[in-house]
């Protein structure tokens, strides 16, 4: 029996690979360097060891800079850039009905608690989840099941009993190491990722019973 859902936040609840694609964009050109697109890509939903986009930077740079410090500087830079940003499609009527349906619901990100949980009250979600992980919670993020296996302790939920929703394939991976169902909610990022192992793919949560999942 389904008792909860378990959401990813990066591009699963807010577009935010688009966000950063932007703000690093604009960071690399502020120190005199390009960001290649395809480069910047192969990063996407692909886990922590893909790209690095800061660390690429500093060695661009010369060390004038150290990864922290420009780190530092991208994070303000999205901080910024996410006041007008809004959530997916169909996400606040999705998390409603699933609330409603008295379902248990957390959130598991690989991102830093100050890059989700602000966010999720301007969008006025926090108080539809009772738990929420983050990638200052556990020393492995995702691809790794710690954020799966740590939401799922904060709900008091065993695997079978919820399911997670993703967009990427990374993201996928952990969710499956959790023991966990998976719906997929692609980005135009992610599209391209492997989500053969989901329970189903769809293209929005707009419309969508959590009950059927």
């Amino acid at each position: 029996m389904l008792r909860g859902l378990i959401f990813d936040f990066d591009g699963l609840i807010a577009d935010t690979e688009t966000v950063w694609y932007r703000v690093l964009c604009r960071l690399y050109t502020a120190h005199g360097a390009t960001l290649p697109y395809a480069l910047w890509r192969s990063g996407v939903g692909h886990g922590p060891d893909a790209f690095d986009p800061f660390a690429t930077l500093a060695g661009l740079v010369g060390g004038r800079h150290s990864r922290a410090a420009l780190e530092a500087q991208g994070e303000r830079m999205f901080r910024t850039a996410m006041r007008g940003v809004r959530t997916r499609p169909g996400v606040v009527p999705f998390v409603a009905r699933a609330t409603a349906a008295g379902l248990r619901l957390a959130v598991a990100s690989s991102s830093r608690r100050a890059s989700v949980e602000p966010y999720l009250y301007r969008f006025g979600l926090r108080r539809h989840f009772a738990y929420v992980a983050t990638g200052d919670d556990v020393t492995r993020i995702k691809p790794a099941p710690d954020l799966y296996l740590l939401a799922l302790r904060g709900l008091g939920l065993r695997a079978p009993e919820a399911v997670a929703l993703e967009d990427s394939g990374v993201g996928l991976r952990a969710a499956t190491a959790a023991g966990l169902r998976c719906v997929v909610v692609p980005t135009w990022a992610t599209a391209d990722h492997d989500f053969t192992t989901s329970c189903c793919v769809v293209k929005s949560l707009r419309g969508l019973d959590p009950l059927t999942l």
